[in-house]
């Protein structure tokens, strides 16, 4: 791979994929700005969802080319005549690229990516680690359209990884360096329309603390409960004189709303429910704040990014490999054997982010107040006993076994399904190369 990229005398191509959410595309940028730095003649087509498009806008380093996700790939597991057309009317698009390289950068790719890639025809594939392809929607979509399952080669990782490090070896596999993060591209016009958005809001550049409770609306799990939000709020404005942002998606408006109530502090207290293209204001509010304070986020990955120091407070969906890598974030997490559940919890709520109490989180915040240029780092929490912590891991692994027993039997059944009563072909951006 090395040798496919770095010893071609003709610029490169590359096509990064990224249909994850807002924190995963701010981590993309990050690699796609280090590749830049190495590589400035390289052509870069980025694929991501539309709702994240405007995050290019204060990126490092953006792409030649954005190409729009139609959909949600997390959202579907079988085919159905409305997907077909919303892939046909995309492929036409993603065909024309034919880049050199496509890198998958998402932590878990879906059966999109395996779709894309097909369609793409990239002369190298690049993942991290190589997993196999998945079974189901994507056998059926491939025998729809005609063509080859594709693999992806690259580097091992392990599931202790974290995800800056995991983009790291990705760097190394291309034969690139890896490279500090950029500091992001806020710019001057954007920190005035910031300031004026304050000054309507009745805050004051650095003397506000940005609150984050929200994060991916369809995983409740992964949010720390409010009245907890709401506590440390209380007890920071009280103790360093900040005022309060909370900040959201205009989907929480109601939650941002209740943090704001329960805080009591509605008449020091400014909401931002934000639309996909607010993204950019959201960047200028978190440059003029004075902090943080988040559930892990694509509101916490921003911060991070522009060199806000905060607090985040982290659940075992990901763990470990969502963890802080700015500069004065601190991130708090109550450890389970269940860990690493994808947000598929075996308890039906989110006992691991539940569990995590107030005083850590608010001690965190103070230290971070106090020390807003320290390294990142890790709070982890204890107090489950060895008997509980053996019970809940019995728990976790005979769940995991019978979803994975499920999930098998359920891409079985899809496919059985589709070659019974497959869809007709459709457009002729569908037909192979």
């Amino acid at each position: 791979m090395a040798a496919a990229w770095g010893e071609r005398t003709d610029p490169a191509s590359l096509l990064l994929i990224q249909s994850g959410g807002l924190g995963d595309l701010v981590l993309t940028a990050n690699f796609l700005a280090a590749v830049r730095g190495q590589r400035p003649q390289t052509r870069v087509t980025v694929a991501c969802r539309p709702d994240f498009r405007s995050l290019w806008e204060v990126a490092p380093a953006p792409p030649d080319e954005i190409i729009d996700i139609p959909i949600n790939p997390y959202l579907y597991d079988s085919p159905g005549l409305e997907l077909i057309e919303t892939l046909e009317s995309w492929i036409g698009g993603i065909r024309s690229c034919r880049p050199d390289v496509m890198v998958t950068a998402e932590w878990l790719p879906t059966w999109f990516t395996w779709l894309a890639a097909a369609a793409a025809e990239p002369l190298s594939l690049v993942a991290a680690p190589p997993r196999p392809a998945p079974r189901g929607l994507l056998r059926c979509l491939l025998a729809h359209f005609g063509w080859k399952p594709v693999a992806f080669d690259g580097p091992e990782t392990s599931r202790d990884l974290s995800e800056t490090n995991r983009y790291d070896r990705i760097l190394s596999h291309l034969g690139l360096e890896p490279r500090a993060s950029s500091r992001w591209n806020v710019s001057h016009t954007l920190k005035e329309q910031a300031a004026q958005w304050l000054a309507a809001n009745d805050l004051e550049p650095g003397n506000y603390l940005v609150c984050a409770p929200g994060a991916t609306p369809s995983v409740p799990e992964k949010r720390w409960p409010l009245e907890r939000f709401a506590e440390v709020v209380i007890r920071l404005t009280a103790e360093f004189h900040l005022r309060v942002l909370v900040a959201g998606e205009s989907a929480e408006r109601e939650q941002l709303r209740e943090l704001a109530w329960r805080a009591g502090t509605s008449d020091r207290t400014a909401v931002l429910a934000g639309e996909p293209d607010q993204i950019p204001l959201l960047a200028g509010l978190l440059s003029h704040a004075r902090a943080y304070l988040a559930n892990d986020s694509g509101v916490s990955h921003i911060a991070q990014a522009i060199g806000l120091p905060g607090v985040i407070v982290f659940g075992g969906g990901g763990w470990p490999a969502y963890q802080p890598w700015g500069a004065g974030s601190t991130g708090v997490v109550y450890p389970l054997p269940c860990f690493g559940c994808l947000w598929d919890c075996l308890f039906g709520h989110g006992v691991c982010t539940e569990l995590v109490p107030v005083a850590p989180v608010l001690d965190s915040a103070r230290e971070t107040l106090r020390q807003p240029a320290a390294a990142p780092r890790m709070v982890l929490l204890d107090g489950v006993t060895p008997a509980e912590l053996g019970r809940i891991g019995d728990a976790s692994r005979r769940y995991r076994e019978a979803q994975h027993d499920r999930r098998d039997r359920l891409s079985t059944i899809i496919e059985l399904d589709w070659a019974s009563r497959p869809l007709p072909r459709g457009t002729d951006a569908a037909a192979p190369g």
